[in-house]
């Protein structure tokens, strides 16, 4: 069996990358979803549809269908998102996905009780991805390149920054209750990005409970930069509708999950001047999400996220997905 190798490279990856202390450290990437927005961000073990092209092109093996994922951020006050993902399989054993996302972000100056932290009048960025993967016995391996554009204008100065990022995924079900998955991500930033060269993540999903299956999870994400930073990040999923009551009236999923995470969010850094949320502490999520399918092979999801800590406290993000 490979899974057995595999399984005890993570392991020993996930041990030797616990963290330290975080100070000012960098999120991977935004939630692509409503659904990774309230489970302390992606999982690089658990899909969420489509939008695994940016965070674990491995996990595009779970796909049984060709997909197109549209996501928009609907109540996210003066923040603006969108995402568009689309994975598609060309066999059996091979996956091609394809993505991308835009932020808008006008932010002011934050106090988190200890000190202040420079907020700019404005920040956009521009995401485009573009993954493979591919699907062995036992485990699945996947790579991706993505672009990122980003513009910043403190006052009406505008600043520009820019990032290529390679990265290579992991996605294994060691058995039926457990599922792991690992990324390592490469970059090569430009002026306002100000991000790591390597960054390393892993997480763990396992259903404690076999009777109830997918219906209860708990997940574990681990992410260490190649400047010592790391953030550690844990959440519930449950489900409380039967599998017998699911699809009779076009209901797909109903989902309750709570998780917290080390708020340590940097996203760009410019000499003497910083811009990030609440540094070094942590924020708690709570969310529901409904999945309803109203029509053949077309499902259309909404999320809501409670974030306890961090701005904007109320999210509500609309996902629809498109599988034929």
């Amino acid at each position: 069996m490979y899974w057995k190798p595999v399984s005890g490279l993570f392991v020993l990856l996930f041990l030797a990358l616990s963290p330290g202390q975080s100070g000012d450290g960098l999120s991977s990437a935004p939630s692509f979803d409503g659904f990774a927005q309230a489970i302390g961000g992606p999982n690089e073990a658990f899909s969420t549809g489509a939008g695994d092209v940016f965070i674990n092109p491995a996990l595009m093996s779970t796909a049984r269908n060709t997909e197109i994922q549209f996501s928009n951020l609907i109540n996210g006050h003066d923040v603006q998102f969108f995402s568009t993902a689309l994975v598609w399989p060309l066999s059996e054993k091979q996956f091609f996905g394809v993505g991308l996302f835009g932020l808008n972000v006008p932010v002011g100056e934050q106090y988190d009780g200890r000190d202040y932290s420079l907020q700019y009048d404005n920040t956009f960025s521009f995401n485009m991805n573009i993954s493979y993967g591919y699907r062995f016995r036992d485990f699945s391996l996947g790579a991706s390149l993505e672009y990122a554009s980003s513009q910043l204008y403190p006052g009406n100065i505008m600043v520009r920054g820019s990032e290529v990022e390679g990265s290579l995924g992991l996605f294994s079900d060691v058995d039926p209750s457990l599922k792991l998955g690992m990324v390592l991500r490469m970059r090569n930033a430009h002026s306002t990005l100000g991000s790591p060269a390597f960054q390393w993540g892993g997480s763990v999903v396992w259903q404690p409970f076999k009777v109830m299956g997918e219906r209860l999870q708990v997940l574990f994400s681990l992410r260490r930069d190649s400047d010592g930073r790391g953030d550690l990040s844990y959440a519930l999923v449950f489900n409380p509708l039967p599998k017998k009551m699911l699809n009779e009236r076009g209901v797909k999923s109903l989902s309750f999950r709570g998780g917290t995470a080390n708020n340590n969010v940097i996203f760009f850094n410019i000499p003497g001047r910083r811009q990030g949320f609440y540094n070094d502490s942590n924020a708690g999520l709570v969310g529901v999400g409904l999945e309803l399918m109203p029509i053949y092979k077309i499902e259309l999801g909404i999320n809501y996220c409670y974030q306890f800590n961090e701005l904007p406290q109320n999210i509500t993000m609309l996902t629809t997905r498109f599988s034929f």
